[in-house]
């Protein structure tokens, strides 16, 4: 993916955060399909979603912003390192995969090129994941 692509995929996250926060301010399906021009379904799935916001989601804003924003690295290094994260589980049965955790949005946000190799690596020797 190249800088372009990176940059849109950001843009298209980052925007559907803010719906997603819209929405749940809203809080009323009639009211969020007239704001966003969509049906009640839609509506619905939007309050929902805002309903399983988590911290995963803030961690991927955070790391969002500041690549798109071009923010000091060590700042967010630093941020990143000092947050609590979850770890991802293998969903119990009778479901199959696996749950992801927040820690699962810093691991994606470097194999998307927002987090370097070495921040990546910073962040992870302050966390310390638990599965290592």
């Amino acid at each position: 993916m190249n800088d372009a692509e990176r940059r849109e995929r950001a843009l298209r996250r980052l925007a559907r955060f803010e719906r997603i926060r819209e929405a749940a301010a809203l809080a009323d399906t009639a009211v969020i399909s007239a704001r966003f021009g969509i049906d009640e379904r839609e509506a619905a799935r939007l309050l929902r979603m805002a309903a399983r916001w988590d911290d995963g989601d803030a961690v991927e804003e955070l790391i969002l912003r500041a690549w798109l924003d071009g923010g000091d690295r060590d700042e967010l290094v630093a941020a990143l390192s000092e947050r609590e994260y979850t770890w991802g589980v293998v969903a119990p049965y009778p479901d199959e995969g696996r749950v992801p955790g927040t820690w699962d949005r810093v691991v994606r946000a470097c194999f998307h090129g927002y987090l370097g190799d070495d921040e990546f690596e910073r962040i992870r020797v302050a966390v310390k994941p638990e599965r290592e």
